[in-house]
């Protein structure tokens, strides 16, 4: 077993030495994405990420009520890409991560707390176009579906929850490629 994976990772290492590698960043609303673009070929790319949101809400009118939720992810996007004119490429394919999510909050009559982690699975389509031969700008649209089971605590009471969505979603992208 650990041949396989040790002959995978050198594979895997030895494909992204050869191909055009780079870093992104990508910015909205209340999420941060960082990301390294690899394209294996012309027309393939698996983009390695992590990346974080975080809210907080306040709302004093009614009740004193305070929320605050955190969210860290970790996973990669696999994509087909097609140069359209040029410097300007269409990208089509999916994001998949791993995810966590810690929800804490408090209001006159109770206090919660909620931790979960699941997994996100999005088809993505998006565009990139270089300003310069090594920096890009792009920007995704997804449809988002999120599964996540966890624990929640509100004040004496503890159960264990299962929760979905599905939601769409745009984002801005700067990447530089080495």
């Amino acid at each position: 077993m650990n041949k396989w994976i040790i002959t995978a990772a050198s594979m895997f290492l030895s494909t992204s030495v050869l191909a055009d590698v780079g870093l992104g960043i990508s910015v909205q609303n209340n999420d941060q994405r960082f990301s390294m673009p690899i394209d294996i070929t012309e027309s393939f790319r698996i983009e390695p990420m992590f990346g974080f949101s975080k809210e907080e809400s306040k709302d004093t009118q009614y009740s004193d009520f305070e929320e605050t939720r955190e969210g860290y992810y970790v996973g990669a996007g696999f994509f087909g890409q097609a140069e359209l004119v040029e410097n300007l490429n269409f990208l089509y394919g999916a994001r998949i991560s791993y995810l966590t999510i810690e929800n804490k909050g408090k209001s006159d009559f109770s206090d919660y707390e909620t931790e979960a982690d699941g997994y996100s699975f999005a088809p993505t389509i998006g565009f990139e176009y270089f300003l310069v031969e090594k920096l890009s700008i792009g920007g995704e649209f997804s449809v988002e579906y999120n599964k996540s089971d966890g624990e929640s605590k509100e004040d004496l009471d503890t159960y264990d929850f299962s929760e979905e969505s599905t939601n769409t979603d745009t984002s801005l992208s700067v990447r530089f490629y080495f």
